[in-house]
């Protein structure tokens, strides 16, 4: 991890994180996916660079602090308890204390509603199914149709027997200006590459009627399907997104925004989103803009968004690892606090 002090992050329902390369936005991420890996067990194996600079002198530590209805406060540790394996960089930790979480069913139904989208979707090459990869058997020819649905990650699964979520996310498509929609491939007419597996949907084109396989589109519309996906059919779940925005054009950028507070006002999804895309920043600010303008919460309009709903993180070096600071808006979507680098400067340098 890049934190070697103690950092206050506050999440709500979404939650941006910004800041350089290799400033700690990762390791944020990584502790919502060490939460969601920690199951009561007795040791956990992980990597070294969880540890900040890899001192195994110290402890991984994390706390939860929810504040709704009473005050809960819930510290999770982990203790050094052997060195680590010089084959796989790994040590072993136990709980240095007992866990409180395992008494409480609602913080423990938090931790399991965690959900991880990264830049890559998995198991996937040039966007097809690589069975190789799976824990399923390998691929024959005698593999029935059917039998071969057992290949392809469970979002694609649910999507491709569920018609009503087809129609939404076509039609999410074109929300956010791309000219697609999706179309399912019959059992009898999807086929293989040697042993490689294309996602059984062609991307037909609105304009043209142009259909295509998923290995014949650009990686920036195949990927913001897989977050289309689980934006619009998940409910109460901590969604942790890294780079939603790689390779969309800024407008499609733009609309994620829109995608993501529409899940989280009335899916319920908290959005933990490690991001660069300033065009993501600008829409959920001009959504706060339009909210306190009356031009969005009333029956027609777009979902409300206020300042409370939206926590903005900067993350930067500092002499003991990474730090956060907290930058807030107004009523009208405005930064109240002054942005700790150039982001909106750099446009303007070139120009200068």
């Amino acid at each position: 991890m890049a934190y070697g002090e103690k950092q206050v992050i506050p999440i709500k329902p979404i939650t941006l994180i910004f800041g350089p390369n290799d400033s700690g936005k990762t390791s944020i991420i990584k502790a919502f996916t060490l939460l969601k890996s920690l199951d009561g067990s007795s040791t956990y194996s992980l990597p070294l660079s969880y540890i900040y600079n890899k001192d195994l002198s110290k402890n991984i530590g994390m706390a939860i602090v929810f504040i709704k209805g009473s005050l809960a406060l819930h510290n999770i540790s982990l203790k050094f308890i052997s060195k680590p394996s010089n084959d796989y960089n790994t040590c072993f930790f136990a709980l240095a204390d007992k866990l409180p979480i395992y008494d409480n069913k609602f913080i423990l139904s938090l931790c399991e509603s965690i959900l991880f989208i990264g830049p890559v979707r998995p198991y996937t090459k040039d966007d097809l199914v690589d069975p190789r990869i799976t824990d399923h058997a390998p691929l024959n020819k005698t593999d029935s149709k059917k039998g071969l649905l057992r290949f392809i990650p469970k979002p694609y699964r649910l999507l491709y027997n569920d018609s009503t979520l087809r129609n939404q996310v076509s039609a999410k498509f074109q929300s956010v200006g791309i000219l697609y929609k999706l179309r399912r491939i019959p059992l009898s007419k999807w086929n293989w590459y040697q042993d490689m597996i294309p996602l059984p949907f062609e991307f037909v084109n609105t304009f043209t009627g142009l259909a295509l396989y998923s290995n014949e589109i650009g990686f920036g519309i195949s990927q913001i399907l897989l977050i289309l996906i689980e934006a619009l059919q998940s409910t109460n779940r901590i969604i942790l997104c890294q780079q939603p925005e790689a390779q969309l054009h800024p407008s499609h950028q733009s609309g994620l925004g829109d995608i993501f507070i529409e899940s989280a006002r009335k899916n319920g999804n908290t959005f933990i989103i490690e991001t660069h895309s300033e065009h993501l920043l600008f829409r959920i600010m001009r959504a706060i803009r339009e909210t306190y303008q009356g031009k969005r919460g009333k029956k027609g309009q777009k979902p409300a968004l206020t300042p409370d709903d939206v926590s903005i993180v900067f993350v930067e070096k500092g002499d003991q690892g990474s730090r956060t600071r907290s930058i807030s808006l107004g009523k009208d979507g405005t930064l109240l606090d002054p942005w700790p680098d150039d982001f909106f400067e750099l446009a303007l340098k070139e120009f200068s």
